[in-house]
């Protein structure tokens, strides 16, 4: 009964893995402090499908539960291998734990079982020490940590005031300075690599921009596109912006 119950453990479909992964740390110092950041590269392989681009989404998001996606550099094929993909990241460790064999990558459909290599976790020590303050300076500590915060806040706000009038900015110019007549297919795909940016910056065309970038999404894994299918994405742009205010 027990050689049953192993067998099925281990020809089970949950567990017949057919890609496989490997998380590298590639930064210089290998023993990983929580809530230090460092460069590590995902190779899965064998991986035949073309959707490199979508591993750009990973960028916020936390991966086999220790580690938060803090950029995405660089997708791309291994040099040496056709059939494995590189995804280069910079990552942050959220917290402390001890190392398996592997961990489960749950990407899309997939439950991918992930390697670590070079990556030694370790626990942020908290060095605390005793203060003895008289009651008078506790108040005038308190009353600059009060200052000190509201100062704080208020550069906070700026900055994401800022950040985000430099975003709308920014994709602004880049559908104001397209040139409808003429404009190729990688000006469409970079535009539709910033669709978050460019639907928080045209809310009132949220409807029309989603039909032009589900347009984009079913032809742009194509090796290339055809003149009529170029020519309908650039008449849905026009329709959309043709009428819109001048550029910045």
């Amino acid at each position: 009964m027990k050689v049953l119950i192993i067998f099925l453990f281990v020809f089970s479909p949950l567990y017949a893995y057919e890609i496989q992964g490997k998380l590298e740390n590639i930064s210089a110092e290998t023993t990983i402090k929580e809530a230090d950041a460092f460069i590590a590269k995902l190779i899965l392989w064998p991986y035949e499908a073309k959707d490199e681009e979508s591993f750009y989404d990973l960028e916020g998001r936390d991966i086999l539960d220790f580690f938060l996606v803090s950029r995405v550099s660089k997708v791309q094929r291994s040099e040496n291998n056709n059939q494995a993909l590189e995804v280069y990241l910079t990552l942050v460790l959220k917290k402390f734990f001890v190392k398996n064999d592997f961990y489960i990558f749950n990407y899309k459909d997939l439950n991918i079982p992930v390697e670590l290599v070079g990556i030694t976790p370790e626990r942020r020590q908290l060095v605390t020490k005793d203060f003895f303050i008289k009651e008078q300076e506790k108040t005038h500590h308190k009353s600059n940590l009060i200052y000190l915060i509201g100062i704080l806040v208020v550069i906070l706000m700026l900055g994401f005031y800022f950040s985000i009038k430099k975003k709308k900015v920014k994709i602004k110019s880049k559908v104001f300075h397209l040139d409808n007549t003429i404009a190729s297919r990688d000006c469409f795909e970079d535009l539709y690599k910033n669709r978050e940016d460019l639907l928080f910056t045209f809310k009132d065309k949220e409807t029309e921009i989603s039909k032009l970038l589900k347009e984009i999404d079913k032809i742009q894994y194509k090796p290339e596109w055809n003149e009529e299918e170029l020519k309908r994405i650039q008449e849905s742009f026009q329709k959309i912006f043709n009428n819109s205010e001048e550029a910045p």
